[in-house]
């Protein structure tokens, strides 16, 4: 059995020869570059696809990205070509993501505030946020299960 392990180039381009990575000039030029790959389900809208670009590059020179929040220093227009796209596939049972949640399991705003009455367990979020812990699935569904549902029972009625 030969080796399972792909090594990745260090600039992408092999990838790109592959076609596993489309290169475009333009971003005119991405959506058909993303709608002539192979086993495309054909939702890409290249309006939609123009109009998120044009008002990401706004956001970045006002400095405040109104829809996600980004932090003002991590907004980087995008105009340089060239343009990426990588086909994305559903995997694994992971959100590697999500709403962080703290000791109790109170869902967090960005601040890292409770939402009052928001509370998550499993792998919806984690006590890690963006991380993910290897091999902490089970253990963090049985722990967070419990301690977020303990925490929501012992919340007083709403009137």
């Amino acid at each position: 059995m030969g080796d399972i392990h792909y090594v990745w180039s260090a600039d992408n381009q092999k990838e790109i020869d592959r076609g596993w990575i489309m290169k475009a000039s333009t971003i005119e030029e991405l959506p058909s570059k993303i709608l002539a790959a192979p086993d495309n389900n054909g939702l890409m809208n290249p309006a939609v696809l123009r109009t998120t670009v044009k008002q990401y590059n706004e956001y970045c020179r006002k400095g405040e990205d109104i829809d996600f929040h980004k932090p003002k220093e991590w907004l980087q227009p995008l105009e340089d070509p060239p343009y990426y796209a990588v086909k994305l596939w559903l995997g694994g049972p992971n959100t590697r993501g999500g709403p962080k949640r703290n000791v109790r399991g109170q869902v967090l705003r960005v601040d890292n505030t409770p939402l009052p009455r928001l509370y998550s367990a499993g792998e919806l979020g984690s006590v890690w946020g963006m991380l993910y812990q290897g091999a902490g699935n089970i253990a963090e569904c049985i722990a967070f299960g419990r301690i977020a549902g303990t925490n929501a029972a012992a919340e007083k009625v709403w009137k």
